[in-house]
C-alpha cells in the first residue's frame, strides 16, 4: 500500500541487475523475477497509480532477455536450411519482435535501466549475427532452393478462390514477424482462428524492384529478368504474356488489371480505403489489389527503428476489416521483402566482388564470373546472372547509407 515502499522495491532490483555485466547472469535474474515483476505490474501502483512505478519496463526487458537466453545455441541443432526455416517460422521471428522492443526509443525508461537494455541490445545483435552466420553457411553448401519454399506470388495463387470475392494487400517490406503480428491482432476478439501465416521465398537481390513481380505473378518461371546497359543500370522484369516493365508500380497495376480481366478501380492504396470507402466486387471485378509502402518507407528514413511498427500495423488491421466489410470475403496480405536494421563494424564492411559487375548494392552485387572469398553466390532467377550476398549481416563497401537494409 506504501508508494514509499513499491520505489524502493523497484531501486533494490534496478541496482542488482545494474550489477550483472554478463549476459547470461543478467538473462537468468530477468527471467526467474519475471513472475515478480509482473505481479508488482499489475498491482496498484505498476498498472493504475497516477504516477506509475516503472515495473512494466522490467517486464518488457525480461521477456526479451528470457527469448534471448532459451534460443541461445538454436542454429547449431540446424542440418539443412530447412531446419533454420522451420526454426524461423515457429519461433525465431518472435526474436525480431523483441529486438524491435529493444531498439525502439522509450523516453520514459528508468535512467538505472539504460544499462541493461544496453547489453540486451547487444545480446539481440549477437544472436543475429550468430544464426545468419550459420544460415549462410548453410545456403553456400545447399544452394537456395534447398530452402524448399514457393516465391510469394506462388503462395498466393494457391490462395485465390475459385468464385469468391478476395483483396490482396500488398505491402512493401513486411517482414516476417510483422505478418505474424498482424494475424495475431486479426484473430483477437475472433470465435475461432482466421488468420493463418506461410513463409514465401523473396528473389535475391532482396529489392523492391524484383520483389514485388515474384510477389504477385502466379508463376515464377513465367518471369523473364535483366539488367539495362544504360548508366545507371536498371532492373527490368517481364512476364510472358506481356512487355511491360514490371518494375515500376503503374505498368505492375496495369499488368495485373489486364492479367486478371480488372475493372479500372481494382487497384488503390492504404490511405485511399482509409480515406474513403474501398471498391466493392462489383466495382473491382471481383479481385482488389491495394498497395501500402510504409514499412519500408520509414525504414530508409530512419523511423521504424525507433518508433517500432505497432501504429503501421494497427493501420492494416483496418485495412482488412474494411476490405471484409466490402464485401471481401477472403483478404490476403503479401509482401516483396523483409529488412534487418544494422551498423557494421568496420570488419564486417567486406570489399566487393570482383569480375563483370553489372549491378551492386550493400548487400548484393550482380553480374557475371563473380568472385569473392566469402559471399554466397546464388542465382537471379529468370536470368542468367549471378549474385553475390556477404554473409550474415555483412555489407560490401559501395554506395548507400548504413543501417536499413
Amino acid at each position: 500500500a506504501s508508494r514509499a515502499v513499491e520505489d524502493a522495491l523497484f531501486q533494490k532490483e534496478v541496482d542488482h541487475l545494474a550489477q550483472l555485466e554478463d549476459f547470461d547472469p543478467l538473462a537468468r535474474r530477468l527471467q526467474e523475477r519475471d513472475l515478480f515483476y509482473a505481479a508488482h505490474g499489475q498491482g496498484f501502483w505498476g498498472n493504475r497509480a497516477e504516477q506509475k512505478v516503472s515495473w512494466q519496463s522490467l517486464v518488457s526487458l525480461a521477456r526479451a532477455a528470457t527469448l534471448l537466453r532459451e534460443q541461445v545455441g538454436a542454429e547449431k541443432k540446424w542440418k539443412t536450411p530447412r531446419d533454420a526455416v522451420a526454426w524461423f517460422t515457429a519461433v525465431g521471428w518472435e526474436i525480431d519482435r523483441q529486438g524491435e522492443v529493444l531498439f525502439r526509443d522509450d523516453a520514459g525508461l528508468p535512467a538505472g535501466l539504460h544499462g541493461v537494455r544496453a547489453r540486451l541490445r547487444r545480446a539481440y545483435l549477437r544472436h543475429l549475427d550468430r544464426c545468419n552466420a550459420a544460415f549462410s553457411e548453410m545456403l553456400h553448401h545447399h544452394g537456395v532452393d534447398a530452402l524448399g519454399l514457393s516465391f510469394a506470388g506462388e503462395v498466393l495463387a494457391k490462395a485465390r478462390p475459385p468464385k469468391d470475392p478476395m483483396a490482396v494487400l500488398v505491402l512493401d517490406a513486411c517482414r516476417y514477424d510483422l505478418g505474424a503480428r498482424l494475424a495475431e491482432m486479426l484473430d483477437k476478439g475472433e470465435p475461432a482462428r482466421r488468420a493463418e501465416v506461410l513463409p514465401a521465398r523473396a528473389p535475391l537481390p532482396s529489392i523492391t524492384a524484383l520483389g514485388m513481380p515474384f510477389a504477385l505473378a502466379d508463376e515464377a518461371d513465367a518471369l523473364s529478368v535483366g539488367i539495362t546497359k544504360e548508366a545507371p543500370a536498371r532492373w527490368r522484369v517481364t512476364a510472358s504474356d506481356g512487355a511491360q516493365d514490371l518494375t515500376a508500380a503503374e505498368p505492375r497495376r496495369e499488368w495485373l488489371r489486364r492479367r486478371f480481366k480488372l475493372k479500372p478501380a481494382a487497384t488503390t492504396d492504404v490511405k485511399s480505403v482509409l480515406d474513403s470507402s474501398p471498391p466493392g466486387p462489383k466495382d473491382s471485378g471481383r479481385l482488389l489489389f491495394v498497395f501500402g509502402d510504409e514499412f519500408d518507407a520509414q525504414g530508409h528514413e530512419g523511423e521504424l527503428k525507433f518508433t517500432g511498427a505497432d501504429d503501421h500495423i494497427e493501420r492494416y488491421v483496418r485495412v482488412v476489416r474494411r476490405l471484409r466489410d466490402a464485401g471481401y470475403s477472403t483478404v490476403a496480405v503479401v509482401t516483396d521483402h523483409g529488412f534487418v536494421h544494422w551498423d557494421p563494424e568496420k570488419d564486417e564492411v567486406d570489399d566487393p566482388p570482383t569480375g563483370e559487375v553489372l549491378w551492386r548494392s550493400r548487400r548484393a552485387v550482380v553480374g557475371r564470373e563473380l568472385k569473392h572469398p566469402t559471399a554466397v553466390a546464388v542465382p537471379v532467377k529468370g536470368s542468367d546472372l549471378e549474385c553475390l550476398v556477404p554473409r550474415s549481416v555483412n555489407a560490401f563497401r559501395t554506395y548507400g547509407g548504413i543501417g536499413f537494409f
